[in-house]
């Protein structure tokens, strides 16, 4: 049964009560990815922020490219958080930290590549590469090394998924579903037929497709015997914009019973249960699940006054809680950018950005609503935004 938290929302509280420090000690260290827009164009600066120090330093400037559907594909840390590999000017380098000077992976003046993504084990990287005549997947060492190219591509920025174990991986092509490519042999082979994006279960075998034709839609497929099974349908209820948590145990998933006002519906993929996590949610609504899979995070109203706030549903218990009550009850009028939050690699915290009087406001909550920490850095703009935390 669904239960909401709201942990002492009421107005006689005094806002003398509520301590917000400035960076933590739990922060201490913490190193993050900002993006910032230049002077409202479409170039962006890609600056590197230490928590501990308060040091800020630019790692490059880039434009946002009209093909590119999810600028954050442009950017990866190496499991461990040793290397930076990102993308600038249409090239892969590493940076091994921040101080670092960058490596140049691809050496390719006349081929743009971009959305890199990083094997978990870090052995490999694959990226999208196009010219003015072709368009096409590789594959090569995180070192630069043995490029491989896999497929040629429409559009090929809809997605990439590792395997747990890094022996293959799953990406999307705009002109015929999804693939499957095995990294040993480059062995590519097609398994589903419509555009989706995909993440495969914690042993590698299955790959939940959630297809961007019939919005609502996830499927099931076994890799090794090709057999599919429908999780969700659209057409018997009124789903959209599955995402499956990174165990493949849940799905979070907006239910339009409600026309305008969906439900956030928790869904077990094995057994078929139905949780409402959340009623009367605006439209696009975020769902952003922590990395163990255990909690997920969602963007809804506190009141009927049209503010929003940000929640976080716990699996275990079923219960959802505001983790924005204490920036309420010191600033009522803050906005939350809804797209800044980001979970810690340990799934304890979330950082995201708030905007007023044209400034960015950087705040820490642990992931039951405690412990809320400012961070202040340099000449924070309205539109800066954490787009990674380093392992």
């Amino acid at each position: 049964m669904r239960r909401i938290c709201y942990f002492g929302i009421v107005m006689i509280v005094l806002i003398s009560q509520v301590a917000i420090a400035q960076t933590g000690d739990s922060l201490q260290g913490e190193e993050f990815i900002l993006r910032r827009q230049v002077d409202g164009s479409n170039e962006h600066l890609v600056l590197w922020l230490n928590s501990g120090t308060g040091e800020i330093t630019e790692v490059h400037r880039t434009f946002i490219y009209p093909s590119s559907r999810s600028e954050p594909q442009a950017l990866h840390w190496s499991p461990d958080g040793d290397i930076f590999y990102y993308v600038s000017d249409g090239e892969i380098f590493s940076k091994s930290g921040q101080n670092a000077t960058p490596v140049n992976l691809s050496h390719t003046p006349d081929v743009i590549e971009e959305s890199i993504f990083v094997s978990p084990d870090g052995a490999h990287i694959t990226f999208f590469a196009y010219s003015e005549q072709e368009r096409y997947l590789n594959v090569m060492n995180s070192d630069g090394t043995n490029k491989q190219r896999i497929l040629d591509v429409i559009f090929p920025q809809i997605f990439v998924a590792w395997s747990p174990d890094s022996s293959r991986f799953a990406f999307a092509n705009d002109f015929d579903g999804v693939y499957v490519t095995d990294v040993d042999d480059v062995n590519t082979r097609n398994v589903y037929n419509e555009i989706s994006t995909g993440i495969f279960s914690p042993d590698g075998r299955y790959l939940l497709v959630s297809s961007l034709e019939s919005l609502g839609q996830l499927v099931h497929i076994d890799l090794q015997t090709g057999v599919m099974r429908v999780l969700l349908d659209s057409i018997s209820q009124p789903y959209r914009f599955p995402v499956p948590s990174p165990t493949v145990e849940w799905i979070a998933v907006l239910n339009f019973i409600n026309s305008r006002q969906p439900d956030l519906n928790m869904v077990n993929a094995n057994s078929g249960e139905v949780r409402i996590a959340a009623e009367s949610l605006f439209s696009n609504s975020t769902t952003l699940w922590s990395p163990d899979g255990e909690n997920v995070l969602f963007i809804g109203e506190s009141a009927d006054n049209g503010v929003l706030d940000a929640w976080v549903y716990a699996v275990a218990s079923d219960e959802a809680t505001m983790i924005t009550r204490d920036l309420r009850l010191l600033n009522p009028e803050a906005e939350l950018d809804t797209d800044s939050f980001i979970w810690s690699p340990d799934g304890t915290k979330l950082a995201f950005h708030t905007v007023q009087d044209n400034r960015a406001q950087l705040y820490f909550v642990d992931a039951d609503g405690e412990n809320l920490t400012t961070l202040n850095y340099g000449d924070a703009q309205f539109d800066d935004r954490i787009i990674s935390w380093r392992p």
